[in-house]
């Protein structure tokens, strides 16, 4: 298993859209913008092999941009993703940012490969204090750590529940 950033791996970018649009049903073209803009925003060169985009010196404020997107591979197969946006069509806007479209496919549930990738996460998105996220799942995410916040409307009507989690926070330095 190998969780991979999207910004580092550009090559990536039309089968992760693919995934991510099959699994919540957004097109394809959002995906790709979102995933475009992180590598734009991020100074990362494209077309790098992951490896050497690893070892890329990198902008030094990559870890305070979003939106961020990641896959988790097993061999070339996606198995999990997720994305970090400022808000996930939530009325709470003060809670920023927010860990979003964590999917993680049947064969791979109940393996640790959601868990790890909210981890992995945690800790490359270091430049925020916190992290946020909107779910109606009640039990999973206070196993991994995260802290119930409140009960939030959101723009389909559902309503749902945010939960918080620090990070490793480095501030930026000038």
């Amino acid at each position: 298993m190998q969780i991979i950033p999207v910004r580092l791996c550009e090559q990536i970018i039309p089968r992760a859209c693919l995934w991510f649009a099959q699994k919540w049903g957004i097109a394809q073209s959002e995906y790709e913008q979102s995933m475009r803009e992180s590598i734009a925003r991020n100074g990362i060169q494209e077309g790098l092999a992951p490896s050497k985009a690893m070892k890329q010196k990198q902008n030094p404020n990559a870890i305070h941009t979003i939106p961020q997107w990641y896959v988790v591979l097993e061999g070339d197969e996606i198995i999990a993703g997720a994305g970090v946006i400022e808000n996930d069509f939530h009325s709470r806007k003060d809670l920023s940012p927010n860990v979003c479209a964590l999917y993680v496919e049947q064969d791979h549930r109940k393996m640790g490969v959601a868990r790890a990738l909210l981890e992995f996460i945690q800790k490359d998105m270091h430049g925020y204090k916190r992290l946020y996220l909107v779910t109606d799942h009640i039990g999973f995410y206070e196993k991994c750590g995260w802290k119930y916040v409140c009960d939030v409307d959101t723009d389909d009507g559902k309503g749902g529940r945010i939960y918080e989690i620090e990070t490793e926070f480095e501030a930026l330095q000038d």
